[in-house]
Formats: structure tokens, sequence, C-alpha cells
């Protein structure tokens, strides 16, 4: 499948994960993982949610096709991320929970993420006059899915132990809807 930074059909690359950002005299800098650096033109933060889940099954295949489900474990995860564009350019920068440095919150940084995520977004769009917020795409996802849908795969994990004595058939089925989400927010910096 194609990964968020590699999307048919949407030109240039999807966003870049941002580890941090840094508040000096008034302008913002977003340092990458990469060490690019991007300075304040901030037209369009795009706040939403990663969604992937993955479900692990044992199959017992039996005569004339029928299948029966031995054990199923489920596994469900959702971030809260944003995404940040300048006014020039479609690459725009990705801000996950995890391994992002909220410093830049100062003496406002929450013990919980996803607070300092709020603030972060809070503290942006004071700093930049102009910047637009979309903060409906947890809203309208599950409408988006009849344009784009949520990528699903099904990969086969072999023959596998199902007990004593007793073999069945592994298969590993997962869902995301991070190349979703990624063109939901090209299409907002499109529309600016």
């Amino acid at each position: 499948g194609d990964s968020a930074d590699n999307i048919p059909g949407v030109p240039g690359l999807g966003p870049k994960g941002a580890a941090k950002l840094l508040a000096d005299h008034g302008s913002l800098t977003a340092i990458l993982a990469n060490p690019e650096i991007v300075k304040n033109d901030l037209a369009l933060l795009v706040s939403g949610i990663l969604v992937s889940s993955k479900t692990d099954s044992l199959e017992k295949r039996g005569m004339r096709g029928k299948t029966t489900v031995l054990d199923e474990i489920p596994a469900v995860r959702d971030d809260a991320v944003l995404d940040i564009y300048q006014r020039k350019s479609p690459q725009g920068f990705r801000v996950y929970l995890a391994g992002f440095d909220f410093s830049c919150l100062g003496p406002d940084k929450q013990m919980l993420a996803t607070e300092n995520l709020r603030l972060l977004t809070s503290k942006l769009m004071a700093h930049a006059t102009g910047c637009r917020i979309a903060d409906d795409y947890r809203h309208v996802r599950h409408l988006l899915d009849e344009i784009w849908a949520v990528e699903f795969r099904k990969d086969p994990s072999g023959l596998q132990r199902a007990g004593f004595g007793k073999l069945g058939f592994g298969a590993v089925a997962s869902t995301s809807n991070a190349i979703q989400f990624t063109k939901f927010t090209r299409l907002q910096w499109h529309l600016l």
C-alpha cells in the first residue's frame, strides 16, 4: 500500500513529521527530524486523528471451503495530530503526540500530550494572524470514506498452532486512515 509520504494523484509529498517548534522573539521555526528549517509563514492548521486497527485471526479450513474462526485478537489505536501548512508550500508538517517536544509551550506545558497539542494549536493561532484552522475532520471522516477509502490490508501469516495438536491458518487484517487524512489536509491547503 501507499504511505502518507507517497500519494498517487496528490502532487508532492505528504506532511513531514515535526520534531519540535521553537518560539524565538515572536517568530516560529519548525525544526524537522531531517534538520530542514522553515520560517514563519503559517497559513493553515488542520487538526485530526489517525486511526489504525489490526486484527490477528486464526482460522481452521474445513471441507468444501468452509472456514471457522478459532481466535481473533483486535487492537485499535487513535492518535490526535496537527498538520501545519505554509502559504507557499503544500508540503506541510505533521505534529504527532509521540516524539514531539512540547517545550515550546514553556510554563503552560501540561502533563497530557493531548492537552499540549490543544495548547500548541491555540498558540499557533494567536501567533499567526490570518491563519485558518480546519478542525472538522473528526466529524466528516465517515463521509470521506465514499471519496477516499480507508486503506485496508489482509496478509496471511501462515500455518500456526491452534492448541494442542491442532493447526490453523493465521491472517492479519489492518486498516489505516493516514492517506485519507493527508488528502483531506492537502485539499484544505488548496482551498486557501
